[in-house]
């Protein structure tokens, strides 16, 4: 049975400790014997804030999309803001979809063969969207859920990889896109909580 977290709380001074290697504090993660009113306390989609506007980012994201064979699947997501102040966007492979990945420089990330790196920072955060139909059944036996007030959802709590640093991965489903997005994170799980408070639709990418 997965644990239903109800909203993400993470905060900024939190994450920017877990960056800098500290200890991270243990999620709260509710109940799941617990009866919970979930309609009246789910919180808002991130999604659902104003839409980003400028930056990188979204001139990498726009172009990406654009070329994507699911572009009319997977409506172009990005981050407002990602808790890395040096972190450089650029385009990454995904066969079917499109990507946005972003590198930092002295934190973990994977080689462009694949392998992880302790502090090379290539594509330590990225967000995809994903050529496979999006699946609420799949994303919910996922050992942690979010949920949002319109439906949508993201599935999380499990690490990519056995040695090494380790890639934090949410898979996430978006009321009205007909694919799936994937969000990760090798700086660390609190991380990619925040991240998912951050996704935002781009203007231009309807």
């Amino acid at each position: 049975m997965h644990a239903v977290r109800t909203a993400v709380s993470v905060t900024a001074i939190a994450l920017a400790t877990a960056c800098a290697g500290s200890a991270s504090p243990s999620p709260v993660v509710e109940d799941p014997t617990t009866t919970v009113d979930l309609e009246a306390s789910l919180p808002e989609p991130p999604w659902g804030q104003a839409p980003i506007t400028t930056g990188p980012a979204r001139a990498v994201g726009l172009d990406q999309w654009q070329r994507a064979p699911n572009r009319a699947g997977a409506r172009l997501l990005l981050l407002a803001d990602t808790l890395l102040p040096g972190a450089v966007p650029r385009p990454a492979a995904f066969e079917g979809g499109w990507a946005v990945a972003w590198d930092q420089a002295g934190l973990p990330g994977a080689n462009a063969d694949g392998s992880t790196c302790a502090d090379c920072g290539r594509g330590t955060i990225g967000i995809a969207g994903v050529d496979v139909l999006a699946s609420r059944s799949a994303v919910r036996a996922s050992p942690l859920v979010v949920e949002w007030s319109d439906g949508g959802l993201a599935g999380f709590g499990t690490r990519e990889g056995d040695d090494g640093p380790r890639r934090h991965l949410a898979t996430i489903v978006v009321p009205g896109q007909a694919d799936l997005y994937q969000l990760w994170s090798y700086v660390g799980e609190d991380h990619l909580e925040y991240l998912l408070t951050q996704l935002r639709f781009v203007e231009g990418g309807p």
